[in-house]
């Protein structure tokens, strides 16, 4: 088994690469500070899971967490948006399968409160 080409391209993590995975975390400085953390499991171009969340998540509404595909010319061509827990709560997360070759590129995960992205992580597919 060959190790993956997924790596994270997170702010505070520095870029790794892993045996079929991948980790980062970004922080948003905007009020609510949060920070958001995602991690990519495949292997070469398969995505099978991106999972995402705030660890410093506080009390939220309307969260909803998506995955945005972009090849190497950093064009977007899939998206995959999931509704977080219905009404208001405390924390949120997500896990999405695409469990799909995806082309080379990136593939961020983002969360977005109230329709406004909060947070972002990108990882790189190759």
């Amino acid at each position: 088994m060959t190790s993956t080409a997924l790596i994270s391209l997170g702010l505070i993590a520095a870029p790794t690469s892993a045996q079929a995975s991948a980790h980062g975390c970004d922080p948003w400085p905007l009020p609510p500070v949060r920070v958001l953390c995602a991690s990519v499991s495949g292997s070469g171009t398969y995505v099978d899971k991106v999972g995402f969340g705030s660890p410093l998540s506080e009390f939220t509404c309307g969260a909803k967490g998506a995955i945005r595909f972009y090849d190497t010319a950093g064009s977007l061509y899939h998206q995959e948006t999931r509704q977080g827990r219905h009404g208001c709560s405390w924390g949120d997360g997500f896990e999405i399968h695409p469990r799909k070759h995806m082309r080379k590129g990136k593939v961020c995960s983002v969360q977005l409160i109230n329709g406004a992205q909060r947070a972002g992580v990108c990882h790189r597919i190759s």
